[in-house]
């Protein structure tokens, strides 16, 4: 968006100019050294006061205005707003116009972003200097490689989603056991998609409270002895009853897909989460803790899953003989520029967790001071979470729409919590009536997700608490 205007322009042009900056006005320039603002309101006072659009910006324009030598800070972008200052031109020591801030922008508080630090745009300029830019190219391998380092050397092979990961997930499953898969009842809906499009069908299970986990104990045994695959869910980063789903998986054979979109980096008992189960998937959208942009990972340390896995994703042909179709496939595949980024991405993880985790010490400090008015999720003995998002469960649910309408003015990004599944109209055929969902339902009218970006800063944070504390 262009916010400066030449000093030669008529008040005509200004007006054009300035409605396509919302209204945020425009910094006169006269060559390049800033010398005045103008809007729409100083436009309208020149009419009344016998002007014209014809005439020149200067006649109109206000030639004391804030200039400043470096970016306000989130705490000055506030004071300046209040003072209905939305533009400043940030200048050099010669007077002449370096950028100009929209102090709107400052003040918006995303509920998540990307951090792209590491070595991203250097593998990316090698992918392009290279000419390796499509699914072949050794970004993938790499990539590929150090995921499977992090994971105790399970197999990994990157994917065009996680979506499509999970897909795969459950082709694999469908050839090996025919049966239900369970999903929790709380979860996206890419989850079920996923089960569906495999060609096997979903039932919508209860979850617990305390970790929002899918909760087996209140799954019969008839329904347990003709399940096919448990999908566990690590919602919001949190961990799950996964020693007692192991037990269960002993005594009735199904196979567990770790769906870990949202908990790269967790641990429990210092295990990375996605090593308990059959097969784990992960996302890399751009919300997640890292990211491709689009894009997912599979691991498994069942070599026969891993090699059917990659049969499927390259249009089940074969590896050795090129357009010979074994399978029916699809396309699955993520581009080497893609696999640079994360490549790129994953070798900060330790850093980015622990970034995670400092956001999430800042928000527990002072909001946990509010209990029991609300409470705030955090990891529990033996666990190690990488707070993919920082989540309240708010007391007085009337007052989370008061809340939300509020952090639309601030600026600030909140969420609800996901839908439950089993009253969604493209799901609830897959919910059970014997089943009690009160625990999903009452998650969901209680839960709100707070801003977890890598790129917040403590006035951000505390402006986020400040919002909660005012209206809770």
């Amino acid at each position: 968006m262009k916010f400066t205007l030449d000093v030669n322009s008529t008040c005509f042009e200004a007006l054009s100019a300035i409605n396509d900056t919302d209204g945020k006005g425009l910094i006169v320039l006269d060559s390049k050294k800033p010398i005045g603002f103008i809007n729409d309101g100083d436009i309208r006072r020149l009419i009344l006061n016998g002007g014209k659009l014809k005439d020149n910006v200067s006649k109109a324009m206000r030639k004391e205005f804030l200039k400043m030598k470096i970016v306000p800070s989130y705490s000055e972008s506030v004071s300046l707003v209040d003072k209905g200052i939305k533009l400043v031109p940030i200048i050099s020591d010669t007077n002449e116009l370096i950028e100009i801030i929209d102090v709107i922008s400052i003040l918006k508080i995303p509920i998540h972003d990307p951090r792209l630090v590491g070595n991203e745009l250097k593998y990316l300029i090698n992918c392009i200097e290279t000419n390796w830019i499509s699914s072949q190219g050794s970004y993938v391998d790499q990539f590929e490689k150090l995921f499977s380092n992090l994971h105790n050397s399970a197999f990994s092979t990157t994917t065009s989603s996680g979506t499509s990961s999970l897909e795969l997930a459950f082709k694999v499953i469908k050839i090996k056991k025919e049966g239900y898969v369970l999903v929790p009842d709380l979860t996206f809906g890419a989850t079920l998609n996923a089960v569906i499009n495999a060609g096997l069908i979903p039932i919508i299970c209860p979850i617990r409270e305390d970790d929002f986990s899918i909760d087996l104990s209140k799954v019969s045994n008839e329904i347990l002895e003709k399940t096919a695959a448990v999908c566990v869910v690590h919602l919001y980063g949190s961990g799950s009853n996964i020693a007692d789903i192991l037990k269960l998986k002993e005594k009735y054979n199904f196979y567990i897909v770790e769906d870990c979109a949202e908990a790269l980096g967790s641990k429990d008992n210092g295990i990375r989460l996605g090593s308990f189960g059959d097969i784990a998937t992960y996302s890399f959208f751009g919300n997640k803790l890292i990211t491709t942009g689009e894009g997912g990972m599979l691991i498994t340390r069942d070599k026969k899953f891993f090699d059917y896995v990659n049969l499927i994703k390259n249009h089940g042909m074969s590896p050795q003989k090129k357009y010979w179709h074994e399978v029916v496939g699809t396309n699955a595949r993520m581009t080497n520029i893609q696999a640079a980024i994360g490549l790129g991405q994953l070798e900060n993880l330790e850093s980015v967790v622990n970034r995670k985790r400092d956001i999430h010490q800042i928000y527990y400090k002072r909001l946990s001071k509010l209990e029991p008015l609300l409470k705030m999720w955090h990891e529990f003995d033996n666990f190690y979470s990488s707070y993919w998002l920082n989540i309240i469960s708010i007391q007085n649910k009337s007052k989370i729409k008061i809340i939300i309408s509020e952090a639309k003015k601030r600026h600030i990004d909140l969420r609800r919590c996901f839908y439950p599944m089993h009253n969604l109209p493209a799901f609830k055929q897959f919910s059970d009536l014997n089943f009690d969902y009160s625990n999903s339902l009452k998650i969901y009218e209680h839960l709100i997700c707070l801003p977890s970006g890598l790129n917040l800063i403590s006035d951000q944070i505390n402006a986020v608490c400040d919002l909660i504390e005012d209206f809770i």
